[in-house]
């Protein structure tokens, strides 16, 4: 820990220590506030339980603390900052927490509760800790019955998984096996948890032999190791796409693991959820704007330029994700439809420039699936509904017919196919009204 000179005296440290607060602190509130968006049911600080955690979700047997980085002895710069003055006594108080800590998490984990840690640092960037919950909140549902026993069962989700647990995890969806990809080397972002479009992607494309590397959102290394664990990749890097400089470390691990890449896979995207409800003129702020046409447009655009020039002379193929609301006003997706309206534009200015050097460039629309980004739109459970009785095929979109399409135009089979828009959504788009509205 680095050093810094304690400017109080030992009677004003004490009534400054005496003020400190143990619960309901900024960021505890910052939490709990992004919990509430995403109408997420809990406790504070139950005190039957060890640690007290700051919030408690019993039914999905989920305790978060809330850590203050220098109090717990974080390894960021505030967390490895200590005074001069009694620096033996703040290095062994903060040494006397962080083991009660680690004291507290064994115990609640033996008691089959699944533990996060999230640090004051961590809040900076809202989006991210929006997107982090989510996985969360998706990752960790109320625990189910098991009624053959007629008992309510739950299997810790803190444990390591084994052998037949992370063959469970790859065979989420049957995909077909094969060596399309075989030799290939590419990158899927995106991946968030299993129900994760990119997670689907990524399945398919290792089943068919390609070798690949995930670039994931801060923090969520914990929820993506183990499904790169499932399909072998040993390539993992987080990036904040808003970030240059976390870009250039992303894309530098990638380009030390592989050298050259032969296809990428961009399926990042956020708006603000405020803004994902009711009406588009009345909601949308110009920070809210701005950021998701960053996040879900420029990024790729970033994301192309940048796996370009790691791929070989004879080519390669980039693909990303939209969605029929750039297309049609489809109710609460609001400014999302109007960032994938600009992410569809990206890709065919994208399929023009980089057509000559072999670079394919095309577009996936799948229908409504349940996935953290559905979750986040208001309504978003009625619109895998509506999709399904709207669509040709009167059915789901499928997590294997998405797959599929990505593994067609990211291998050679379609080789002369570029800044396409291709819909996946059981012929949802198609569709004007239904037979019972014509015959009404």
């Amino acid at each position: 820990m680095t050093e810094k000179t304690d400017v109080y005296s030992a009677a004003k440290r004490s009534a400054v220590m005496r003020r400190v607060k143990g619960r309901d602190t900024a960021p505890e509130r910052t939490v709990r506030q992004a919990l509430t968006r995403l109408d997420a049911r809990y406790r504070l600080h139950r005190a039957d339980l060890p640690g007290k955690p700051d919030v408690v979700m019993a039914g999905r047997r989920l305790a978060i603390f809330v850590h203050g980085c220098f109090w717990h002895g974080h390894d960021c710069a505030r967390g490895a900052r200590v005074p001069k003055q009694n620096r033996d006594y703040w290095v062994g108080k903060v040494a006397r927490n962080r083991q009660r800590d680690a004291n507290n998490h064994a115990a609640l984990a033996a008691d089959g509760w699944r533990i996060e840690t999230i640090w004051a640092c961590e809040l900076k960037d809202a989006a991210a800790l929006n997107v982090r919950l989510a996985a969360l909140l998706a990752e960790n549902a109320p625990r189910k019955r098991d009624d053959t026993l007629g008992l309510i069962v739950h299997k810790p989700a803190h444990q390591p998984l084994g052998a037949k647990e992370k063959s469970a995890v790859a065979d989420d969806y049957q995909m077909p096996t094969g060596n399309l990809m075989a030799g290939k080397r590419g990158v899927v972002t995106g991946v968030a948890n299993h129900q994760s479009i990119a997670w689907g992607i990524a399945r398919q494309l290792a089943t068919q032999g390609a070798e690949i590397a995930f670039l994931h959102l801060p923090g969520m290394e914990r929820r993506v190791q183990p499904l790169a664990d499932s399909l072998g990749v040993k390539v993992l890097a987080p990036v904040d796409v808003t970030d240059d400089a976390a870009m250039d470390s992303a894309f530098d691990v990638v380009k030390q693991a592989f050298g050259q890449i032969d296809f990428f896979v961009h399926a990042i995207a956020f708006a603000n959820k405020d803004e994902l409800k009711g009406s588009f003129v009345d909601n949308t702020t110009r920070e809210g704007f701005l950021r998701a046409m960053d996040i879900s447009a420029f990024s790729f655009v970033d994301c192309a330029r940048r796996a370009a020039a790691m791929m070989p002379e004879a080519g390669g193929s980039i693909l990303t994700l939209t969605y029929m609301g750039s297309e049609r006003a489809i109710p609460n997706y609001n400014t999302m439809g109007v960032a994938k309206a600009a992410l569809e534009a990206a890709t065919r200015y994208a399929a023009r420039d980089l057509g000559p050097k072999g670079i394919r460039v095309n577009a996936l629309s799948p229908g409504a699936m349940k996935t953290l980004s559905l979750a986040g739109i208001s309504g978003g459970r009625g619109m895998l509904a509506k999709g399904r009785s709207l669509s040709a095929m009167k059915a789901d979109t499928s997590m294997e017919g998405v797959a599929g399409a990505a593994l067609w135009l990211l291998s050679d089979l379609g080789r002369s196919t570029t800044g396409e828009v291709i819909h996946v959504d059981a012929g949802f788009h198609i569709m004007g009204f239904t037979e019972d509205e014509a015959e009404g």
